[in-house]
């Protein structure tokens, strides 16, 4: 079955979520982050657009950084990255343009990725790495409001095999995430079906196997959302009999999951329209009342992946302000359950967009309290929150207050 809109169906890829201590990190007083601060290219415009081509030219120059947070957190890094962020921030900090993008399902105005650009070079500057590196990471979830990447009729197919010849297979992998990463789906995963199908002569941990199905599975799941593909792929994954029983046995329920959904698609029609996604949703959702968090290998998690395609498909056809915050509401919930897994926890975005761009709704009470649910998952009793979180909930409070009448 094929994703509704056929391949060009859109995705917020998901990344490893793992909470480490902040990393100290000296050097980065205000003289040496103001010293270091770049001069701005000429010319490009100050609109969405522009920013965004301008940030993938910058985004090339990281690429060795991009590949793993080991190679992020290198000092010799460090100055590349800082000048990146401070001349990406710089450049949108006093913007021609509000104007809103729209893609394939997702949305994308000057103002958000400002945000998001900030609170990435802010934990850089504070020496909270993973933090830094998930947000470099995820500031390309912006350019799938044009792009998606997928291939497409009248797309040039590129020579995959060229990037695994004769090369060390470790860089083969570097080659292969940073495909991913700015979304040539269709490119990386020819990579890491090599990479598996060649295992052990690929070089790879039990480790890198994981991080690599989750990307594949995330794939099929909710860009694709095509389980036979999915089946047919794992199938020819285990014919590799040197694969590590441990990933073998989560492939096999990997694989098994698809197959059920195929079943599932057979009984019962593909939800349609806002009313069938939101039913969907909540009877998934009320399943999964108190679950703390699948296994990579659990069914629920391929439900989980597939329903928030839906849901990013329907937000983008959502104008109506109540409708925008209940998908908004939804994607948070589901975000955070799939952030208990070994996928980054992106719930905190929609959450707080619902709360700020729809504070009128009905569903903005239910956002900001999902949202506070969020941050002590994140942050539980004894481990310190940062103060610009208490900062921007405060701020959060005060919107909510403000519509319903009782704010300043």
């Amino acid at each position: 079955m094929k994703a509704r809109g056929g391949a060009k169906t859109i995705i917020l890829g998901l990344l490893t979520c793992a909470i480490l201590p902040s990393v100290s990190m000296a050097g980065t007083k205000a003289k040496t982050i103001m010293k270091e601060q770049p001069k701005l290219r000429p010319g490009g415009g100050d609109d969405i657009r522009a920013i965004m081509h301008f940030f993938y030219e910058r985004l090339v120059e990281l690429r060795p950084a991009l590949t793993s947070e080991l190679e992020f957190s290198d000092k010799k890094n460090r100055k590349t990255i800082r000048l990146v962020l401070s001349e990406v921030e710089a450049r949108l900090k006093n913007p021609n343009s509000q104007d809103v993008m729209i893609g394939e399902g997702h949305r994308a105005t000057v103002e958000l990725f400002r945000q998001h650009i900030a609170d990435t070079r802010e934990s850089f500057d504070l020496g909270e790495i993973t933090r830094a590196y998930q947000g470099v990471r995820m500031a390309t979830e912006f350019c799938i409001s044009c792009h998606t990447h997928l291939p497409q009729k009248g797309m040039p197919k590129l020579d995959w095999k060229k990037d695994i010849l004769a090369r060390d297979p470790r860089d083969v992998r570097r080659t292969a995430d940073f495909y991913y990463v700015t979304r040539r789906y269709d490119y990386s995963l020819n990579i890491y079906n090599y990479l598996i199908r060649e295992y052990p002569k690929s070089v790879l941990q039990e480790g890198d196997l994981r991080d690599i199905y989750r990307r594949k599975m995330l794939v099929y799941a909710r860009v694709k959302r095509d389980p036979g593909e999915a089946v047919a792929n794992l199938a020819e994954d285990l014919k590799n009999k040197e694969l590590p029983i441990g990933i073998v046995r989560e492939v096999e329920a990997w694989k098994q999951s698809f197959a059920n959904w195929q079943e599932e698609d057979k009984k019962n029609p593909v939800p349609k329209d806002a009313k069938q996604i939101a039913a969907y949703t909540d009877k998934l959702l009320k399943d999964l009342e108190g679950y703390r968090g699948p296994s990579d290998s659990h069914p629920y998690l391929v439900n989980l992946l597939k329903v928030s395609g839906y849901l990013y498909e329907e937000l983008f056809r959502s104008y109506k302000e109540e409708d925008k915050a209940r998908n908004l509401y939804h994607l948070g919930r589901v975000e955070r359950i799939l952030g208990q897994s070994s996928f980054a926890a992106l719930g905190d975005l929609y959450l707080k967009e619902c709360v700020r761009t729809a504070p009128q709704s009905n569903w903005a009470p239910r956002c900001l309290a999902e949202y506070k649910t969020y941050l002590d998952w994140r942050y539980p009793q004894g481990k310190k929150r940062p103060a610009k979180l208490d900062k921007e909930l405060r701020e959060l409070e005060q919107i909510l207050g403000k519509a319903a009448g009782k704010g300043v």
